[in-house]
């Protein structure tokens, strides 16, 4: 979904002030057309002072781009409106509307609203879109005015504030009503009438209410995507792990359908590192084999593939990983104690990153044996599973026995999900999804 997003504001950029020259910044401030002279001024004093003193309480000022357009500020965790609200009024006066007595569009925004109604989802397909988008006709008066357009959801069942917004932004839309009108103000009265959409994405939408008429506001998923353009440590991790499960599904595919070979877990290992290193673009890779973490982990020593990536001038993100792949005609091919050491590496990749060896942990495993992919009653084993659907939750100690003694607690909820549960012979390869470990702390310190 977060794509979507992205690819909705893909003109967009994020222009941090704190970093960019003072003149330059001031320039910018200045630039801005309309809005508000006095917080005008508070933004460049904000600039001056944090150069001359450098202990401001406010450590995030950008400016929000497009195509050399200043659009608004983001100040701290909020939008600032020195244009951002005449950006709204202007896009509720000329967002094209959706208007069209083709049985297809009607039937296509019956759908939109009703599963908003019932999803509580407001984002669209491009499926969606590009359908409606035929029956739009485009605006030429501005750059940010491009694929927006109007959805009237008058003619349609009674679209809510609370089926449309996040808790967080419901609340405050409530609580500014219930302030105006000095009353608690019932969720029956409000009802949403227009969509304002730019490509997939809701940027706005108004509410009707007997008393006060239609009035618009601006969607909360509209500030959190261009906060989430802000490259922080969180986004860059979730972009790691978008492109382990691409070149995941590479090897599958290659296995699988090509009938590509991959001989041992060296190849396959190797395989992997090459094709990551192939289509993560972002940054400069440093790539260990068998790289060996000094820790006081007892029940392993050695990493399969160890990679550090390193972006601009931020600290290089370090990624763990441990692979299994037990396959046919393996000597010993012994099922019992590789389930085994699979539990363990999952226990010693969440020990490394909730001791903050590293910033993301990565467990992934291939087998053609189907020993591994369904329920095994080994009553000496039998809390050692790694068969489809099985979970260990958060809170929970990892299996322990006489061989592998460490205790760890199980710091997120883990599921095994194997792509086949049946295999038709030892040719047919099944992959299981990547479980991946993030440090829980630093999980809950970066989320938007």
């Amino acid at each position: 979904m977060w794509q979507l997003l992205y690819d909705s504001l893909n003109e967009m950029q994020i222009i941090d002030l704190l970093d960019t020259d003072q003149d330059s910044a001031i320039d910018i401030i200045n630039a801005t057309d309309g809005g508000n002279d006095d917080l005008r001024t508070a933004f460049i004093n904000l600039v001056a002072s944090h150069r001359t003193y450098g202990d401001s309480d406010i450590q995030r000022i950008y400016a929000i781009e497009e195509k050399g357009e200043i659009l608004g500020f983001l100040y701290g965790n909020h939008v600032l409106n020195l244009t951002m609200q005449p950006l709204y009024t202007e896009l509720i006066q000329r967002a094209v509307a959706i208007k069209s007595s083709d049985a297809i569009v009607n039937a296509t925004v019956n759908t939109i609203v009703n599963r908003i109604i019932k999803q509580k989802n407001s984002i669209i397909s491009s499926k969606e879109f590009e359908i409606l988008k035929r029956f739009s006709t485009s605006n030429d008066d501005g750059q940010f005015m491009e694929n927006i357009y109007c959805i009237n959801c008058d003619g349609f069942l009674p679209l809510r504030l609370n089926q449309l917004c996040t808790t967080r932004h419901f609340k405050q839309i409530k609580n500014e009503y219930s302030r105006k009108w000095k009353t608690s103000i019932a969720m029956k009265d409000l009802r949403v009438t227009k969509l304002y959409y730019k490509k997939h994405l809701l940027v706005g939408f108004t509410l009707y209410r007997q008393e006060d008429g239609e009035q618009f506001f601006w969607s909360g998923q509209f500030q959190e995507v261009l906060e989430s353009l802000i490259p922080n440590k969180q986004n860059i991790l979730y972009e790691i792990e978008s492109k382990i499960e691409e070149v995941w599904q590479e090897i599958q595919i290659a296995m699988n359908i090509n009938k590509k070979e991959v001989p041992s877990i060296v190849s396959l290992i190797f395989v992997f590192a090459w094709k990551f290193q192939k289509i993560f673009n972002k940054g400069k890779l440093d790539i260990d084999f068998k790289k060996d973490i000094s820790d006081s982990f007892s029940d392993g020593k050695f990493l399969d593939l160890f990679i550090k990536i390193n972006i601009d001038r931020n600290p290089p993100y370090v990624i763990g990983f441990k692979f299994k792949f037990p396959i046919e005609g393996e000597i010993p091919s012994c099922h019992t104690e590789v389930r085994q050491k699979m539990i363990n590496d999952l226990k010693r990749l969440d020990f490394l990153t909730q001791n903050s060896a590293m910033d993301l942990g990565v467990f992934l495993c291939a087998t053609n044996q189907e020993e591994y992919l369904n329920y095994q009653d080994r009553t000496n084993i039998k809390e050692f599973q790694v068969h489809h659907g099985k979970k260990y939750q958060k809170g929970d100690l990892y299996p322990l026995n006489d061989v592998y003694k460490e205790q760890v607690t199980v710091t997120n909820d883990i599921r095994f999900e194997w792509s086949k549960n049946d295999l038709i012979n030892n040719e047919e390869f099944s992959f299981l999804k990547p479980i991946y470990f993030q440090n829980e702390k630093q999980q809950e310190s970066l989320s938007i």
